[in-house]
């Protein structure tokens, strides 16, 4: 964490996993809802090939939750709610700032590498990645093995 006049400006980098891919089945669920919500147009706009690994940066090369159709938008929004539920009131509210100061979940760009159809331990391949200009929520899972994370700092404006 890191504290600017005595307040907490960032979170993170936390990371979780699964080796073997037998636990966080609500997050898969969520991610393949989300994908499953997405139009075809959405989905291409979204896809990314290789690997969506932690290290590789978005870059606003995804689409934006913003413009994703109502059904897509309500999963994205799900899927967020869930992860962030991990955590105590204190970190989500942080990270709910965090979030809000670079324009919401809607400015938010998501991505998928591979087809988010079916969970790892069910022979699933695929990563995902919501980002923002200082904010990465990511899933992995091209390795054979569940890789989460998360992190994020205060816009530089707030």
């Amino acid at each position: 964490v890191e504290v600017e006049k005595g307040q907490p400006i960032s979170f993170g980098p936390i990371l979780l996993g699964a080796n073997p891919p037998t636990i966080w089945d609500e997050e898969e669920d969520k991610l393949i809802a989300l994908y499953g919500a997405m139009t075809t147009d959405e989905r291409t706009k979204a896809s990314r090939q290789g690997q969506g690994l932690s290290t590789v940066a978005l870059d606003g090369r995804g689409i934006s939750v913003g413009d994703l159709n109502p059904r897509a938008k309500e999963a994205a929004k799900a899927m967020l709610e869930n992860r962030v539920a991990f955590f105590s009131t204190p970190i989500r509210e942080r990270l709910q700032t965090i979030i809000a100061s670079q324009g919401g979940l809607d400015a938010m760009q998501i991505a998928f590498w591979g087809t988010a159809d079916k969970r790892c331990r069910d022979g699933g391949k695929w990563d995902f990645k919501l980002a923002g200009p200082a904010f990465l929520c990511d899933y992995e899972n091209t390795r054979g093995h569940i890789h989460l994370s998360m992190k994020g700092k205060l816009s530089p404006t707030k």
